[in-house]
């Protein structure tokens, strides 16, 4: 996946109800050897905010 995507596949996560889902794969890309940008960081805790996850927000910010 390109990480110009990654803020749009979190959103759906969010809106699909699937967060989980869609941080698995971020942490996946993450520990690829892929470089997550601030953007993708910033889509992250968004999407988790949103979601009422705000202790792990908070853990990624």
């Amino acid at each position: 996946m390109k990480l110009e995507g990654i803020g749009m596949f979190l959103e759906a996560g969010r809106k699909s109800r699937r967060v989980n889902e869609a941080i698995k794969v971020f942490d996946e890309l993450e520990n690829s050897n892929s470089k997550v940008d601030i953007i993708s960081y910033n889509s992250l805790i968004n999407c988790l905010g949103k979601n009422g996850d705000l202790d792990e927000a908070h853990m990624r910010n």
